[in-house]
């Protein structure tokens, strides 16, 4: 009875949950656990199915969780991994939180872990995150991230053998563009200077 209304609580919630019996090594997955990898309902129970929908970046730092449970290592893991789902291919994250349960004896464990898709709150997670960092208007990084790179640039180099460049550039006339031919010609004038920069600096530079 605990059971059942624990795997109700989790369907009103919307948690998928991954029921795993390391004695006899079969798992179990809910309808909404298929549904958030996006498997078919009848698909096999394989540990290798669903770790094939774990992005190949996140996906050893997926089994190395999954394996310090397994070996009572650590007693519950609650981390962030992004997956792409199997039958759209689209991206999602997906939260999960995992813990050992022993439902007669020590040697007897239980793991339950429960997969939450938390895409949309990532998203706007992220977007605050780069709106903080970023100009709106160039998407070029903002004067406060400038510094603060500029500071880590400098740190790294005093420890090591590199240099940091400075590139100071001046845009002549530009209160005259705005003066004479409005802010809107301004603003894509300093939109048009972003882009030209972007496609001449390479991915290491700010």
């Amino acid at each position: 009875e605990s059971e059942e209304r624990f795997r109700l609580a989790a369907d009103a919630a919307g948690l998928g949950i991954w029921d795993y019996d390391a004695v006899r090594d079969e798992r179990e997955w809910s309808e909404r656990l298929r549904e958030i990898l996006g498997l078919p309902q009848d698909e096999p129970t394989l540990l290798d199915t669903a770790v094939q929908c774990v992005r190949v970046e996140d996906r050893s730092r997926f089994l190395s969780s999954l394996k310090a449970i397994k070996k009572g290592d650590i007693e519950r893991f609650a981390a962030t991994f992004r997956i792409t789902r199997a039958d759209d291919g689209r991206e999602r994250w997906i939260a999960w939180n995992a813990w050992r349960t022993h439902k007669t004896d020590r040697h007897s464990p239980r793991i339950i872990m429960t997969a939450r898709d938390v895409t949309e709150e990532k998203t706007a997670e992220q977007r605050i995150r780069w709106s903080a960092s970023h100009d709106a208007l160039t998407r070029l990084v903002n004067r406060a991230q400038f510094h603060e790179t500029l500071d880590q640039a400098v740190c790294t180099a005093r420890d090591s053998t590199h240099a940091v460049g400075v590139l100071s550039l001046d845009l002549d006339h530009f209160k005259q563009v705005n003066d004479t031919l409005g802010h809107d010609v301004g603003d894509a004038l300093l939109k048009m200077i972003a882009d030209r920069l972007r496609q001449v600096a390479r991915t290491r530079h700010t």
